[in-house]
């Protein structure tokens, strides 16, 4: 009887697809790991808000936007504006924005919009400048609503 011996290429081949099998998944796992930890990641947010100096007596009102005055200087566009987490450590700074003069409520309103906050925080303390930290949520920070006051 006449018996065939596989040919040394087919022999061979096994051999191959499991070297690349192996060399693939070695290449393969981490970037594929990688890409499902970075999808499952808190994703950053921009905090927004408005932030409200008044009455009239804190308050001067000019040209161009207001400010404040009377022991309140310290409250004008470009004041910081820091975010931190419940246990006090900051997490992002910003600074308030344009200013608008309310004469219907003789107030000073400046919009403000904190970049980058970290997204794994339930709460969050906002602060203007040196003048208190006020506690929000991640749910009403993300959607642009935090609202603080100072003078009122």
């Amino acid at each position: 009887m006449l018996q065939s011996k596989p040919s040394k290429s087919r022999s061979h081949w096994w051999a191959r697809w499991w070297v690349w099998t192996i060399a693939v998944g070695v290449v393969a796992l981490p970037i594929g790991a990688w890409s499902v930890v970075a999808a499952l990641s808190p994703k950053p947010f921009n905090l927004r808000g408005e932030f409200t100096l008044g009455p009239a007596a804190h308050v001067r009102n000019g040209p161009v936007g207001c400010k404040g005055g009377n022991g309140y200087e310290d409250i004008t566009e470009g004041t910081q504006v820091t975010v931190s987490s419940a246990a006090g450590e900051v997490l992002a700074v910003g600074e308030l924005g344009n200013s608008a003069w309310l004469s219907s409520t003789l107030t000073c309103r400046f919009r403000f919009m904190v970049p980058d906050v970290p997204s794994d925080h339930e709460f969050y303390q906002v602060e203007v400048s040196h003048r208190g930290k006020v506690p929000t949520d991640e749910a009403t920070a993300r959607a642009g609503m935090t609202q603080l006051t100072l003078g009122g």
